[in-house]
């Protein structure tokens, strides 16, 4: 059975407690990430407020993630793509190992019916 952790972070100066089947240290990272990125924001913009930084923040990280999903399709077509082609190539390899063996048989045939 899964174990519900109950980690404390902070972010920008605000506490939070998040109940997550995550790892403990995993959360901390994730809660670091955020607050570093919070802190980017909140140091560049004298005039943003908390909630717009974590709003921002969360745009960006979305942002990325639509970006990592997108490539990450991209790459499964691809690999689908060379799949079927070295599937084909391989289909194309055995075609040929067939002919050499058939022509390497009719070839002894006419060796043989030489020498008799």
């Amino acid at each position: 059975m899964d174990t519900i952790n109950r980690v404390r972070i902070e972010i920008y100066g605000a506490k939070f407690i998040i109940t997550s089947k995550k790892d403990e240290k995993y959360i901390k990272e994730l809660g670091n990430t955020i607050d570093a990125s919070v802190k980017e924001l909140m140091d560049s913009a004298q005039n943003l407020t908390f909630n717009e930084a974590l709003a921002l923040t969360a745009l960006n990280f979305l942002d990325a993630y639509k970006e990592a999903e997108q490539n990450s399709d991209h790459l499964r077509g691809q690999i689908n793509s060379y799949l079927e082609d070295a599937g084909r190539a391989r289909i194309e390899a055995d075609e040929a190992k067939r002919e050499i063996a058939r022509l390497k048989r009719e070839l002894e045939m006419v060796k043989r019916g030489q020498n008799e």
